[in-house]
């Protein structure tokens, strides 16, 4: 298990340096090897729905998911193929998912307020 999570760290590392190049390839590939060692990890972190959810995602356009929180049926991202993304969210609601609209940021989150 703290193998696991050596890996998990390292696999961390090696992903803020493929998001800083853009690097999506392998961005997909480490959300993938990632998943295995969490899962291996936390067996309770995934359900049938998330299994389910992610299978239907690959056979339309999905490169990888990443399950947030403790996982368990909370939230999961996924990474897809450019352009693919109506087809990846509608397949994801007609199997029983609900697609919440997410857009990435460089500069990362900015709170604004007007007054």
């Amino acid at each position: 298990m703290f193998r696991n999570f050596e890996r998990i760290a390292e696999i961390a590392r090696a992903m803020h340096r493929a998001l800083f190049h853009a690097d999506w390839d392998e961005v997909a590939r480490l959300l993938h090897e990632e998943w295995k060692f969490r899962r291996t990890n936390a067996p309770g972190i995934t359900t049938p729905l998330i299994d389910k959810l992610i299978a239907v995602a690959a056979k339309h356009g999905g490169r990888a998911a990443k399950v947030c929180g403790a996982g368990g049926g909370g939230c999961v991202i996924f990474l897809v193929d450019k352009g693919s993304s109506s087809r990846v969210a509608t397949a994801i609601g007609d199997n029983g998912g609900r697609v919440l609209p997410l857009q990435l940021a460089r500069d990362g989150m900015r709170i604004s307020t007007e007054g």
